[in-house]
């Protein structure tokens, strides 16, 4: 029976270069985001360019009940690698923000992945599998403008440090992936304008290349570029009153 990596918020940014480079890998997938004619035309180049197995399923993972209803249509599949991907981010003025946009980012970037980790948990440990939640550099301080946003990825990544530990004698991997500012919608869907941001935008590609090459040491989580590892890792020397306002000026606020 073949065995798939299933990968949310596939049809575009750090879940369509997972795609691309597990395919040239030979991995059978799994893809899963809201547009499905994106999904068709990925599967397609896929299963030409790589001549893999690639199923697709149009799902909108920011409702409640939305990760039952994606295990109830794979379950018959055999899962050996999760990719929570699937996320974005709601920025501005907390006070401004929608009470509904921000509800669907906490179920999409909490609720779902945590589903999905349970769900798919079993199927994992069968397989003696890997399960990579996507968290972001934004994890490691308070930010505000970003303090949903931020706090749902310090979730993510306690989370999987959490499963990490917990799993290791199950023969599951758990890995947090955290970027820093990458080439993707998510500026777009988060109204910001990445020019503003003082870091250095990474693609997706290199995010992606970073997580696989970390596979084989197996550690907790992983922050893509030598200078997000040292802004990070400073966050946890310096007060936390200071570490709130410095991250208030690198995003440009």
């Amino acid at each position: 029976m073949k065995k798939y990596t299933l990968i949310t918020g596939a049809s575009r940014g750090i879940g369509k270069a997972f795609a691309e480079a597990l395919a040239q890998k030979g991995k059978d997938l799994i893809l899963v985001a809201r547009s499905e004619k994106e999904l068709e035309e990925m599967a397609s180049h896929l299963l030409k360019k790589y001549s893999v197995d690639v199923k697709v399923f149009k799902q909108d993972l920011s409702h409640t009940y939305s990760a039952e209803e994606l295990f109830e249509k794979t379950k018959d599949l055999k899962i050996e690698t999760l990719i929570n991907n699937a996320g974005f981010g709601v920025t501005d003025d907390f006070s401004k923000n929608d009470v509904l946009e921000l509800e669907k980012m906490l179920v999409l970037n909490i609720v779902t992945l945590t589903k999905l980790s349970r769900l798919y948990l079993e199927q994992l440990k069968d397989n003696q599998g890997t399960l990579i939640n996507v968290s972001s550099r934004a994890a490691f301080q308070p930010i505000p403008y970003m303090a949903a946003y931020a706090a749902s990825k310090s979730y993510v990544l306690h989370l999987s440090e959490a499963l990490h530990e917990e799993l290791k004698e199950s023969g599951v991997y758990v890995m947090a992936l955290c970027p820093g500012a990458t080439e993707t919608d998510f500026w777009e869907v988060a109204h910001m304008d990445p020019r503003k941001i003082k870091f250095e935008i990474q693609s997706p590609t290199f995010v992606v290349e970073s997580a696989l090459s970390a596979l084989e040491k197996k550690p907790s989580f992983i922050i893509p570029g030598f200078k997000n590892n040292a802004t990070a890792f400073a966050t946890r020397l310096l007060p936390r009153d200071l570490v709130t306002k410095i991250s208030r000026k690198l995003i440009g606020r």
